[in-house]
């Protein structure tokens, strides 16, 4: 096995992890106790929200055979098992897109932090640049090393909804526990990067586009909503929201 098929391996490994440990906290372990981690039956979940996250895990589960079948050389089933992605992708956006937008519409409840206000808009902005660098990788599919690259950024940015739960399995809960965890998930595009530095000597620029563009991204949309212009951006959402509230269960 070549040095390169174990870094990729083993970083979709970690992905996994994260993903796994993340929500195992607010998911998994308390579907089988029925008892959410932030109140309620987590079976009584809209059914929308249990397709994204399904959708979610088997996109990661899928990054995972995908590597593992590119580290023993299996590239014509790698292409073919490929075309999977692409539905889960699918999937992952049209529902992410509507939890965060029905999540910004619906009223706050008294003593209920105001994470959708406050967090909506970066959490959708990460949703966004997933699609973007899966994009991107499906294009440069017959380019391994750009390919590869962009598979990276896109898992890292996405990872953002496990990371903050890793986070708030470890600190406890709190509200700082969401941008932190956003930003966290770039450590993974830096471990690229190094890897690169070591291996080549330099670093590709599909990590220096990647980190580049997530990073500022994250950063705005964190900020976005307390500006004029965010107040006017999340009004959008709501609006939009309100009008996909009827899928939402």
């Amino acid at each position: 096995m070549r040095r390169r098929s174990r870094f990729y391996l083993f970083t979709a490994i970690a992905l996994n992890v994260v993903v796994f440990w993340g929500f195992s906290i607010t998911y998994f372990a308390p579907l089988l106790s029925q008892q959410s981690a932030f109140g309620g039956d987590v079976a009584d979940l809209p059914l929308i929200v249990h397709l994204h996250g399904l959708s979610f895990f088997l996109w990661f589960l899928l990054l995972l055979l995908q590597t593992s079948l590119i580290a023993s050389s299996r590239y014509r089933l790698h292409r073919r098992t490929g075309i999977a992605s692409v539905a889960l992708v699918a999937i992952m956006a049209v529902t992410g897109f509507i939890i965060v937008t029905v999540n910004i519409h619906k009223p706050l409840q008294p003593g209920e932090p105001p994470i959708w206000i406050l967090f909506g808009p970066a959490i959708l902005s990460t949703l966004i640049l997933f699609v973007v660098f899966y994009a991107l990788a499906i294009r440069n599919r017959r380019r391994s090393d750009f390919h590869k690259r962009y598979i990276v950024v896109a898992s890292s940015v996405v990872l953002g909804a496990a990371a903050f739960r890793v986070l708030m399995g470890i600190l406890g809960p709190n509200l700082w526990n969401i941008p932190a965890g956003i930003l966290l998930t770039n450590v993974f595009i830096i471990a690229g990067m190094l890897h690169d530095r070591i291996v080549d000597g330099r670093i590709h620029r599909v990590y220096w586009t990647g980190i580049i563009v997530c990073v500022s991204t994250e950063i705005l949309f964190l900020a976005l909503p307390h500006t004029a212009i965010g107040q006017a951006y999340l009004q959008l959402l709501a609006a939009i929201g309100a009008h996909l509230k009827f899928l939402y269960g």
